[in-house]
């Protein structure tokens, strides 16, 4: 029988605050950046961003410390013959490594 390995759990909170960003109303860009607590063992949040975009998101990410941005962002569809489409908010996760 096979078991599944849990390095972390995530923090409750988090996991209202990440059901209320996905689902969120706002058009604007946001992002949630988490962090890992070694002494618990658990996903947390670190910070919230409003209006920002991608590029300043990356610039917000600590250069010796990991963190898991997700950010929800306006995206403008093309398809490809060149036909604007529309506007959608696209959620996207990445994975910020320590150097």
């Amino acid at each position: 029988m096979s078991e599944s390995l849990v390095v972390c759990d995530v923090d409750e909170d988090l996991v209202k605050k990440l059901r209320e960003f996905r689902f969120r109303k706002e058009t604007n860009n946001a992002a949630i950046i988490m962090k890992i607590d070694k002494d618990r063992q658990l996903v947390i949040l670190d910070e919230e961003h409003e209006d920002i975009s991608p590029d300043d998101l990356k610039d917000e990410l600590p250069e010796r410390q990991p963190r898991y941005p997700l950010i929800k962002a306006q995206w403008n569809n093309t398809d490809c013959f060149g036909a604007i489409g529309l506007d959608s908010l696209k959620l996207k996760s990445v994975y910020s490594p320590s150097l």
